[in-house]
């Protein structure tokens, strides 16, 4: 047999291999199965205001079980975000929050704001149902604050808006946890019925359980907006205990929202804004009082970057180091430039 025709056909059997080989092999990200270049068709987004990766130890080494991992370590991919916009290098929370919505740094806290669609249109134009819940503790920075921007975009335009306060009036819409149809009949506003005596009966947390759970069973794609800001509130007013609370709620919950996940069509990304930073106690006696009282920890500045966490289909775009609007192209974006119009 002719000695370059053994060579070819070993060099041929070598290609074959590698290619079978290549086809067989399991898509990972950071050690984990992945789905690559794809959208979930349940896609959940969490804002939490203040929060920053290196607050994590107030529930990683105050914990019983701090040999376990925390849900922003079961994440796919985590990312530090430049949080400067246009005006300010400290940019308060709410409007580090629009700018990502809005994918822009032209953010000033007011009507001229609202001069692009959000990144949820371009979901709703592929079918995706829209809803979005914020805390009770949003206040003036709540997205509601721009539906005054009468000649402006619309954001909650045929979206299901869940609001956590009083109602205005009585001739309102309302929804609860416990009821599997209440704030799911149309797009529209609807107010939580736990909120209308004094404050809130019922946590954000357990709200978002219930009412994403049976979005998901109405709707074959949802796109879910959760915005809360009582972290930071506990954070800046000293209330260490409560945010350690707050926080272990959102670790418990997110680690749900991964959980089912896993081996579904479910995208989860959470972002935070202005988050300060803290300084921890140095040694065993100052930690002890810190985990007894709350006391021991220094605040410091409006950290001048925010954080990222992304897992399921898609995360993969959200990892590395980037300005914080870029959190809206990321959402879109697909392999070879093709955003969301090719791919879904």
């Amino acid at each position: 047999m002719n000695k370059k025709w053994i060579n070819f056909t070993y060099l041929l059997s070598l290609c074959t291999l590698s290619l079978v080989l290549g086809c067989a092999s399991r898509a990972t990200l950071g050690t984990r199965d992945h789905i690559f270049s794809d959208k979930g068709k349940h896609i959940i987004w969490f804002q939490i205001e203040g929060l920053l990766s290196d607050h994590l130890p107030l529930i990683k080494y105050t914990s019983e079980k701090a040999s376990e991992s925390l849900a922003f370590e079961k994440m796919a991919c985590s990312a530090n975000l430049w949080s400067h916009n246009l005006y300010e290098l400290r940019p308060k929370p709410d409007l580090g929050f629009i700018g990502q919505i809005l994918g822009s740094q032209n953010i000033k806290g007011n009507c001229t704001d609202i001069d692009r669609e959000p990144v949820w249109k371009f979901f709703q134009e592929k079918g995706y149902e829209v809803a979005i819940m914020e805390s009770s503790s949003m206040g003036k920075k709540s997205l509601s604050r721009y539906e005054s921007c009468t000649e402006k975009v619309d954001l909650f335009e045929d979206a299901y808006v869940w609001k956590r306060e009083k109602a205005p009036k009585k001739d309102v819409s309302f929804f609860h946890y416990l009821d599997s149809q209440a704030g799911l009949e149309t797009p529209g506003v609807y107010y939580d019925k736990s909120c209308q005596e004094r404050g809130c009966f019922v946590s954000l947390q357990v709200n978002v359980r219930s009412m994403w759970k049976h979005f998901k069973e109405k709707n074959a794609k949802t796109f879910t907006v959760i915005r809360d800001s009582s972290y930071a509130d506990q954070i800046n007013a000293g209330d260490i205990e409560g945010a350690m609370e707050t926080l272990a709620q959102w670790n418990k919950y997110l680690s749900e929202v991964i959980e089912e996940a896993n081996g579904k069509s479910v995208t989860l990304l959470v972002t935070t804004s202005a988050g300060r930073v803290i300084e921890f106690p140095k040694k065993g006696r100052q930690w002890a009082r810190f985990m007894k009282k709350g006391k021991g920890i220094v605040l410091k500045n409006q950290s001048l970057t925010a954080d990222a966490w992304a897992y399921g289909p898609g995360a993969e775009n959200f990892c590395g180091t980037y300005e914080e609007d870029q959190i809206f192209s990321k959402i879109l974006w697909a392999p070879e430039k093709r955003f969301i119009d090719e791919l879904l």
